[in-house]
This record gives C-alpha cells, sequence and structure tokens, in this order.
C-alpha cells in the first residue's frame, strides 16, 4: 500500500497496520455479511484502494478500503495458498494443483492443472506466467495459447 501502511493476513483476520511519527497502530478489515471469517492465507495488491485475498476455503475475496466488495466461493476445491496481481490479471493456486486467472474485476478468464500444489506464481513477460510447485518444478504457462511446458 502507501509508504506509511502494510496490510497482512492470518487466522481469521485481515490487518492494515499504519505508521505515524511515533507509533504503529493497527486497524481490522471488516468481514460483514459478505465474507466467513477463516484463515486468510494469502493476500496481493490490486491498487491503492484494492486487494485481493485467499482462504483456507479456497474461496476469493476482493476488498476495497477494508470491507469486502466482491467475493467467489469453490475458486479452489480446499485451500487457495498463494496470490499474484500483474499484467492486468489476479492469477490464484491451490492445494487442488489449479492455476486460475482472473480479469481484476473477477472474470474468470483460464484454468490450468499442473502436478503438485501451486506455491508461488508470478509473470514472466506479459504473455506469460511462471508457476512454482510443491513436486519442485517450475512450469511456464503462455497466456495466448495456453500451452504448458517446464
Amino acid at each position: 500500500q502507501g509508504a506509511d501502511q502494510l496490510i497482512t493476513c492470518g487466522a481469521k483476520e485481515v490487518c492494515y497496520w499504519h505508521r505515524s511519527e511515533h507509533s504503529v497502530y493497527r486497524e481490522r478489515a471488516i468481514f460483514g455479511r459478505k465474507g466467513v471469517k477463516q484463515a486468510v492465507l494469502c493476500l496481493a495488491v490490486i491498487n491503492e484502494d484494492e486487494f485481493v485475498t485467499g482462504q483456507a476455503d479456497g474461496s476469493l475475496y476482493m476488498w476495497e478500503k477494508k470491507k469486502i466488495v466482491r467475493w467467489m466461493k469453490n475458486v479452489h476445491q480446499g485451500a487457495m495458498v498463494t496470490i499474484h496481481v500483474g499484467a492486468g490479471h489476479i492469477y490464484t493456486g491451490g492445494i487442488d494443483r489449479k492455476l486460475t486467472m482472473f480479469t481484476t474485476d473477477l472474470g474468470e478468464v483460464a484454468s490450468y492443472y499442473l502436478s503438485g500444489t501451486i506455491k508461488a506464481i508470478d509473470n514472466f513477460t506479459l504473455q506469460a506466467v511462471i508457476v512454482g510447485t510443491s513436486t519442485n518444478e517450475l512450469w511456464q504457462i503462455n497466456l495466448e495459447d495456453g500451452t504448458k511446458s517446464k
């Protein structure tokens, strides 16, 4: 976020940390009625006001200024363990071995199944994503034609 704030996630909470001249203080985000309070396993910032989190039940929550504004259930069968925002897309990975790509307004673009739990995602180029798995493999996925290579 901004130079004087940080967002963290964990056991049933998302927190904003603010720094003032002499102290640091925490402000909890509000799950409200839209979200289920559960372990928040991963987080990625979209822009100054919006971020997304991956939940223990495989759901994806989009937050705006400390409140959930959109959510998608069952993005993954089981925990969503990594999330990345880049090149105008949101990428999620779960213990179900699935990589899912969304637009930044949560429109699903594509899904790919790989060997092992998805552990890390990053944009290699604007047309390719690199994915690391629990089986110690690195995959490159071409976003133009969907081809996968190790």
